[in-house]
């Protein structure tokens, strides 16, 4: 029944892309604050959800940060290594884990691709000077390579991905 469920979304498809201000235009946040700030008070004045066992959709934005929080930061390299304890954790993922690790079921494939245009992450080469490229992160379920750059690669031993991000020199 279409009482049973309620949805707020804001350019939900046009998230997660780089580009400049035609981004915003075709996320339509021009002229939506005050829709949006509705929608906001109308979930705090919600009743709580029911609990118990319950069928659950992720839509693709939610999707999304579900495979970067789940999958994406403990494949982290710099985290493995324990170079972001202090800052963001590390990760229950090891490095001897990558080509053992049954990281999910026989469906479960995961791929980082940076050579999508538009794309949040999307480049040529990494700031590494890598050479960006479609890699398998988790292939039949296996775990199989880590996300990390050239630095991190020769540390551990691992191939990992074009990923390198630098914010300064």
């Amino acid at each position: 029944n279409s009482q049973d469920s309620q949805s707020r979304s804001l350019g939900r498809d046009n998230f997660g892309q780089q580009g400049g201000y035609e981004i915003v235009e075709r996320c339509g946040l021009v002229g939506a604050a005050s829709r949006v700030a509705d929608e906001a008070l109308q979930l705090l004045l919600a009743p709580n959800t029911p609990s118990g066992p319950r069928d659950l959709l992720l839509m693709p934005d939610q999707m999304m940060l579900q495979i970067h929080e789940s999958i994406g930061h403990p494949l982290e390299m710099d985290r493995i290594l324990g170079d972001e304890r202090n800052y963001a954790g590390t990760s229950f993922v090891k490095a001897s884990d990558f080509g053992y690790l049954q990281y999910g079921s026989s469906l479960l494939n995961v791929t980082f691709d940076p050579t999508i245009g538009e794309e949040l992450a999307s480049y040529s080469f990494d700031d590494d000077g890598t050479l960006a490229s479609k890699q398998f992160l988790i292939r039949d379920g296996l775990l199989l390579r880590p996300l990390g750059g050239a630095l991190s690669q020769f540390r551990s031993g691992l191939d990992g991905v074009a990923n390198s991000r630098a914010c300064g020199w």
